[in-house]
């Protein structure tokens, strides 16, 4: 009986452990589902189970459950199997019933030492890795789950002593004492299961799971960071209330809704999660980083006060009083109500920018912040870029360290402040959670014309921040003077968009990351300077007025789209090019060049006289003198100086260049030159070559390569036509291996032409059903198949059902209806080299030549009973079945089948009827010659032997 009692705990354990029913491998043998299988089905599903039990067990199992007619219940046995997973098989009638965890019944080991002494050492230990778990967020679970792929919950010694959690200092006699206690007897590996079962107080009927790691009471209290880390050290025992001022802070501090991280819990929306999933949930939600973290005792408190009759929690009525951050504590749910009001929360409530000191600090702050402001004021001080460079994220951490504080004070002001004053002023405005100076409080208190006053307002004032002045902002003379800078903007844009091949949408697209086509005017101006690099501040906030919504209120965002589309304007010219691609437009080069000139300033404009420009144009006729006579190449010294390809360099470079190029030129010259092409500090040196060598005229030879293409296909078309008449066997077999290649079906292209399904086409319809297959024929190779295949009763008219059928024969073998027991052949495309090698042709000379030479090295073979082609795969390292003309010669003089010297003639005619072309080189196809070889020895051996 205890044997008995063993096998089926053996049983029960294997099944908990895998995962596995028993009834759904005895199911697949019994198909009338009566619940009984044969005494050899049953032993062979004990078999499949991946138990191991003898022969005499597996038989005495079988007895145990054999009914009168000699067959094994094995639903009894199932049940019996079940029994230590389910305890109560019809749980549906009763949902609420408490059912303790398998492992109390499938676990019967004990651990525990036989020494007091050592019993009493292992309780120590515990309470070490007990207190090192707490400590560190960790269980003993957790640190041996990666070794336990399979959750069995035994690791080897080595892996349990390599990652227990525990003090590095714990001595290794503590370890060993931990392995022999907790040492599994039939395995020999390690439980660590039971021991994470000890040391988090969790017994066996209870189950491992998300509660029993953070809701379970622990014995140790002094565990760092279990205090709410805001600021300095709160209390630990905290009413819900203030709890939740607390989470309403942190969640308007890190920007996190808890909401999201529950709803996912309620599918219903009902409102109402499990304390676990509360519990679970707000973790994720305090997970954040600079987030707060509650202890278990302040969690259970939150559980408590949340929770419902029926001991869920409404997480609805929790998530509503912590989201007053955002606007969104109403009584009313804005989902259903949008337009409610909500209440409008005061920065301080939520935010505290600066500490409550007593009053006697406070009568001393607000008397050295008055000193400050009149120094400020009275010496018109900006102390913000100071604090915004030294601030490592360029002003949005509004902190810097004390130390910096002082030294960037000391370096403001005219007199140095005394340390007193400085800890005065840290103390004021110093965040305690991180240690440093909010210094952007302390300038909005200080500097009275600064934009940094925050005021009572949750936000910053995006309206004063944003603001700046439109074109309704600007008087009479105004508007004529920025309309000046935006043409002459608008025209330098244009040059650089044209001469760079950029689009401004690509530029513009990145800061827009909603793609409303609206950006700040800070953005559209950093937009500008990375297009056109030489904007002056005057062009850039002209285009910036010029593109501004100004009917908006603020505040103010300026249409990037509108100037995308102004800019695209010049590279595509008319934007209905795709209702009529054939219309001509203007050359590029043209558009360029009016563009630049555009502008440029005029010759006029710079005060060049009558006289200078004829000095001017003396002085460019001479340089292209001197190119002409000497070949000077002058372009490559200023794309030298060019290194963004702009077409601009500097004066002096300029300068420079025409040194370089050795022009005889005067001092007077050289600068009407310079002057002439100069814009603002640079000089275009592109203009100056294009009027120096201006390019030759490129004719469009659209028209004459497209009547040459005609000639060359009309050409082509009529020596395809001209060819002698082709080989049927030869167009079947080329068609019978691309259709083998490509796996398509000819019938399926030309049957949509018969339409009464008479097997029948037109000889056009036929064309055109392989023109559609994509088989390339010429006329003579179509002429020859209509004839093959022409149908006796009408005259063009093509057996393309016949046809298909000759063709299909190389994926099945015909009527294997008719013949079941004749062997099926599949066609094995050959590669191109074997193609060549088959429709190669010769002469009728070298044919009879080549074949009495194959037919005495046959003979030779057979009598000696060589294997050839071994010899010749020696040469072919890339397996291409084709070798050099000099290596078939080497291996058949080795081989003693020919005498080349003396049959010079034989070896010519029978290397020439297996020559391809491989890589434009001409070899031998050696395993045409072995097959056809082969061929003729089987031959020779039928005739002698018959």
């Amino acid at each position: 009986m205890a044997d008995k009692d063993a096998i089926m705990l053996k049983l029960q354990s294997a099944s908990y452990r895998k995962g596995i029913r028993f009834n759904e491998y005895f199911r697949d043998f019994d198909k009338l589902r009566r619940g009984r299988v044969s005494t050899s089905q049953f032993a062979r599903c004990i078999q499949l189970l991946g138990v191991y039990l003898t022969p005499d067990q597996v038989t005495g199992l079988t007895n145990r459950y054999l009914d009168d007619g000699g067959e094994v219940l094995y639903r009894t046995f199932c049940s019996d199997v079940d029994a230590a997973v389910v305890e109560d098989p019809h749980l549906e009638k009763t949902p609420g019933k408490q059912i303790p965890h398998p492992t109390h019944k499938l676990t019967k080991h004990t651990y525990a030492l036989d020494d007091p002494e050592l019993e009493a050492l292992y309780e120590e230990i515990r309470v070490i890795v007990q207190k090192h778990c707490a400590t560190y967020g960790s269980s003993v679970r957790t640190a041996f789950q990666e070794f336990d792929r399979v959750n069995r919950g035994l690791v080897t010694q080595s892996q349990f002593e390599r990652n227990l959690p525990a003090p590095t200092s714990m001595p290794p006699l503590y370890v060993n004492l931990l392995v022999k206690r907790f040492s599994h007897p039939e395995s020999g590996m390690v439980d660590y299961l039971a021991f994470h079962r000890d040391v988090e107080n969790i017994r066996k009927e209870e189950p491992l799971g998300f509660r029993h790691t953070l809701g379970a009471p622990r014995a140790v209290q002094d565990i760092p960071g279990s205090s709410v880390l805001l600021g300095s050290a709160q209390p630990t025992d905290r009413t819900a209330e203030d709890l939740v001022k607390v989470l309403q802070k942190n969640f308007f501090v890190t920007r996190v809704r808890p909401l999201e991280y529950m709803r996912d819990y309620d599918k219903l929306r009902s409102s109402f999660i499990t304390a676990n999933q509360f519990e679970c949930s707000l973790s994720l939600a305090l997970s954040a980083p600079k987030s707060i973290k509650l202890t278990r005792s302040e969690m259970q408190t939150l559980v408590t006060h949340y929770s419902a009759p029926d001991g869920r929690i409404n997480y609805r009525k929790f998530c509503t009083d912590v989201d007053n951050a955002f606007l969104t504590g109403t009584d009313k749910d804005l989902v259903n109500d949008p337009l409610a009001n909500t209440p409008q929360l005061r920065r301080s409530e939520l935010v505290s920018e600066k500490n409550v000191l007593t009053q006697e600090q406070e009568d001393d702050v607000a008397a050295v912040l008055d000193e400050i402001r009149s120094v400020i004021a009275e010496r018109q001080l900006d102390l913000y870029p100071a604090f915004k460079e030294v601030d490592r994220k360029a002003g949005f951490t509004r902190g810097v360290t004390p130390a910096q504080f002082h030294r960037l004070l000391d370096s403001s002001l005219p007199k140095p402040i005394h340390s007193d004053v400085v800890q005065l002023l840290v103390q004021k405005y110093g965040n305690p959670a991180t240690g440093h100076v909010n210094y952007m409080a302390f300038l909005g208190d200080v500097d009275p014309l600064t934009r940094l006053q925050q005021g009572d307002q949750l936000f910053f004032d995006k309206t004063s921040l944003a603001r700046f002045p439109t074109l309704k902002d600007l008087d009479g003379d105004g508007i004529d003077d920025d309309q000046a800078d935006f043409d002459a903007a608008f025209a330098l844009l244009q040059a650089g968009i044209v001469e760079r091949s950029l689009r401004a949408s690509e530029v513009f697209r990145d800061f827009d990351k909603r793609r409303k086509g609206l950006l700040t005017a800070d953005q559209f101006k950093r937009g500008l300077k990375l297009l056109q690099p030489d904007m002056t501040a005057a062009m850039l906030n002209a285009v910036t007025r010029g593109y501004t919504k100004a009917n908006e209120p603020p505040p103010f965002v300026v249409e990037w789209k509108r100037f995308s589309s102004d800019m695209d304007d010049v590279l595509v010219g008319d934007r209905s090019l795709e209702k009529s691609p054939m219309k001509q437009i203007g050359d590029i080069n043209s558009t360029l060049r009016t563009i630049s000139l555009a502008a440029q300033a005029t010759p006029e404009q710079k005060g060049f006289s009558d006289q200078n420009l004829a000095d001017f144009e003396e002085a460019m006729e001479s340089i292209r003198i001197d190119v002409v006579r000497f070949k000077l190449d002058y372009i490559s010294t200023f794309r030298g100086f060019d290194k963004l390809n702009r077409g601009r360099v500097t004066r002096a470079q300029f300068r420079q260049g025409l040194d370089m190029a050795r022009f005889n030129l005067t001092p007077m010259q050289k600068q009407l030159i310079e002057e002439y092409y100069a814009e603002g500090s640079l000089v275009n040196y592109r203009n100056f070559v294009t009027d120096v060598e201006p390019p030759a005229v490129i004719p469009n030879l659209t028209q004459q390569t497209q009547a040459a293409t005609a000639r060359v296909h009309t050409a082509r078309s009529a020596q395809r036509e001209d060819t002698l008449g082709a080989d049927v066997d030869q167009v079947m077999s080329r068609l019978k291996i691309h259709v083998a290649k490509e796996r398509i079906r000819l019938k399926e292209h030309l049957r949509d032409f018969d339409k009464l399904r008479t097997g029948k086409v037109t000889s056009a319809q036929f064309r055109s059903g392989l023109s559609m297959a994509k088989v390339s024929l010429t006329l003579p190779e179509y002429a020859a198949l209509e004839t093959a295949y022409a149908a006796p009763d009408r005259e063009g008219v093509v057996r393309y059902a016949d046809f298909c059928a000759d063709v299909d024969t190389v994926f099945n073998t015909p009527d294997l209806h008719l013949d079941p027991t004749k062997d099926a052949v599949q066609l094995i495309p050959p590669v191109d080299i074997e193609m060549q090698a088959t429709i190669r042709k010769i002469d009728q000379e070298t044919e009879e030549a080549s074949l009495n030479t194959l037919k005495d090295v046959a003979a030779v073979v057979y009598q000696r009973r060589l294997n050839v082609i071994e010899d010749f795969k020696d040469y072919d390292r890339l397996k291409r079945g084709a070798i050099s003309r000099a290596q078939f010669m080497r291996v058949l003089m080795d081989l003693g089948l020919m005498d080349v010297s003396s049959q010079q003639r034989a070896f010519n005619s029978l290397a020439e009827r297996y020559t391809v072309s491989v890589g434009g080189r001409d070899d031998v196809h050696y395993r045409r010659f072995v097959d056809d070889l082969e061929s003729v020895v089987q031959n020779i051996h039928s005739t002698q032997t018959a």
